[in-house]
């Protein structure tokens, strides 16, 4: 996760241009500062170890914080950023609509089955 984090700081995003449509966002500092805006702290907060750090200071007070359990939640948000991901190769690749749909039909399936495979 931290070396998403930080390549997300290099990553161009689609900012809308007035009638044009869509173009990347190429210029570094605003990059930066749109990730800084959006996604940064959620995704420092979801690889920071608060488990282990409980464990090794032996705190009652960690141990008991619901806010531990907050913070493996703030995770799950990272994937809503698989729908971005997800849009930018449906716009990119030409594959047929029934072959696409086929792919996310098993890209959900395997996740599921992960799920489910972790809680059991």
């Amino acid at each position: 996760f931290l070396i998403d984090m930080i390549l997300q700081f290099f990553l161009m995003y689609p900012v809308q241009r007035s009638g044009v449509g869509y173009s990347l966002e190429r210029r570094q500092g605003y990059i930066a500062k749109h990730y800084l805006q959006t996604w940064f702290f959620v995704d420092l907060a979801s690889i920071v170890p608060i488990d282990t750090i409980s464990i090794v200071t032996q705190s009652e007070e960690l141990k008991r914080l619901k806010a531990v359990k907050l913070v493996r939640l703030m995770r799950l948000l990272r994937l809503a950023r698989v729908t971005r991901l997800w849009r930018r190769f449906e716009a990119r690749t030409s594959i047929r609509y029934g072959k696409l749909a086929i792919v996310k039909f098993l890209v959900i399936l395997f996740l599921i089955t992960h799920w489910m495979a972790n809680l059991w």
